[in-house]
């Protein structure tokens, strides 16, 4: 996940796609229901509501999301929201 998110953030080198691009393929990702690739697009563009459907209907999604991001600071924030957003039911 942190290769896909530094080739969508470095500067002054070609971004792999743009941002209305990815939020076009976000929704097709969606609509074929590619549950998998859905999670990585969205954490990637930060969609913590959209995050936050999938993850209210899947707890045991949630623990895998979680546990798998928990190591790494660069999430810390934004696990922090999402776990506020899970808490809030």
């Amino acid at each position: 996940m942190r290769e896909i998110e530094e080739a969508f953030a470095q500067e002054g080198a070609k971004q792999l796609i743009s941002l209305a691009d990815s939020e076009l393929l976000l929704e097709a990702f969606r609509a074929a229901g590619l549950t998998e690739w859905v999670i990585v697009l969205a954490t990637v563009l930060r969609r913590s509501l959209l995050l936050l459907n999938l993850f209210r209907d899947d707890r045991a999604l949630w623990s895998v999301f979680l546990n798998s991001l928990a190591e790494d600071e660069s999430y810390t924030a934004f696990l922090r929201e999402l776990e506020r957003g899970m808490a809030a039911g």
